[in-house]
């Protein structure tokens, strides 16, 4: 007997059983290995993460312990800089004059309210008239170096310190600038007769020569803290004023300030590269093809030679942003200088008498 053929319904219903079944092994063993992709990626989720938990752990002990060895290190080297502070003898502060070989005659006034004259040199005249610069400055102890001068400068309190009455007068210019001039004492106070010689002071926005701006850019930590500080003060007085410097928007000025104002933590350099050379002053000589030139221009080593009257100039030794002293001034025997061990960028804090903080140089420096 044949066996009997399967007919074309009986085949496709097998085969439709096999369909169903292979796809039905199929479908387990998807979910199978897909309850296995998912275990596997918990798997390397839960090691990630424990492996950041880690790596963020040791990152934490690392900065902790980073941070108790520079901390311990400063605290070193504050006790070290206090006891060899202390250990210097008197000598060891006293400032020391630099003259030119040949110094200028000066005629000056025998004594005061006396009309006889008489000449002398400008390093006997500094000599003789200058008492406070034959007595050393000795800095408070805790202030013993020239970056902590400097930094006391900045944040002690000097409302009761060094205060300046004046009275100042406006000068309104022909391109719409103002200047602002202070005279003090002011005449409420004390009036003086219309003979007496004025001494004008100007002062720079910085204040520094170029070589100081080298050193400003020349290691980490001048860069960063010093250079990185002036540049942003001066970008901030930049926005404090930026309605008024941009009311010509066609000038050199204005059109200076944005992308002044786009700087994030410039150093001085870059801040005078973008704004200081061109709003620096008037024109001539501004604006500047770079900051460098304006620092040629500006700098003290090319003026000192060409000073024409009797000049002292006071500098630290340890001022940590203007560290290349022009103390030879280009041998002209009208400039001295008188440069003090400690005292930082214009710091020269020392125990008064009675017991507070005073500057060194605001004490009587001349002598009839």
């Amino acid at each position: 007997m044949h066996p009997r053929k399967p007919s074309w319904e009986h085949t496709r219903s097998t085969i439709s059983v096999w369909q169903r079944s292979t796809v039905e092994h199929n479908a387990t063993d998807l979910k199978d290995k897909g309850a296995l992709l998912d275990s596997e990626s918990e798997k390397r989720e839960v090691a990630y993460c424990s492996y950041r938990e880690l790596d963020g752990g040791l990152s934490k002990a690392w900065i902790e312990m980073l941070s108790s060895i520079l901390l311990a290190l400063v605290v070193v080297g504050l006790g070290v800089g206090v006891v060899l502070s202390l250990g210097q003898d008197a000598d060891y502060y006293r400032p020391v004059l630099y003259f030119a070989k040949a110094t200028e005659d000066i005629e000056v006034l025998q004594s005061s309210g006396s009309t006889e004259t008489k000449v002398e040199t400008l390093g006997s005249l500094i000599e003789h008239r200058c008492p406070s610069l034959s007595r050393h400055f000795k800095p408070i102890w805790w202030l013993f170096s020239g970056h902590l001068q400097t930094a006391y400068s900045v944040v002690g309190d000097f409302s009761k310190v060094d205060t300046v009455e004046y009275e100042r007068t406006l000068l309104r210019t022909l391109d719409g600038g103002t200047l602002g001039l202070d005279f003090t004492p002011p005449e409420s106070v004390q009036k003086l007769l219309d003979d007496t010689p004025i001494i004008v002071v100007l002062h720079g926005l910085t204040g520094a020569t170029a070589n100081a701006k080298d050193r400003l850019e020349g290691n980490w930590f001048h860069r960063h803290v010093y250079s990185k500080a002036l540049g942003s003060n001066l970008q901030a007085i930049v926005k404090q004023h930026a309605a008024g410097l941009t009311t010509l928007p066609s000038h050199p000025v204005a059109q200076a300030v944005a992308p002044t104002l786009a700087l994030r933590s410039p150093t001085l350099e870059t801040f005078d590269e973008t704004f200081n050379r061109i709003a620096g002053g008037s024109s001539p000589p501004f604006p500047f093809p770079s900051a460098r030139a304006y620092y040629a221009w500006a700098s003290s080593h090319a003026a000192l030679p060409r000073v024409r009257v009797s000049f002292l100039a006071i500098a630290a030794e340890d001022d940590p942003i203007v560290q290349v002293l022009p103390v030879h001034a280009g041998r002209n025997g009208c400039v001295a200088f008188a440069v003090t061990k400690k005292g930082g960028h214009l710091g020269w804090f020392e125990r008064g008498a009675d017991g507070t903080i005073g500057r060194w140089f605001t004490g009587r420096c001349w002598s009839d």
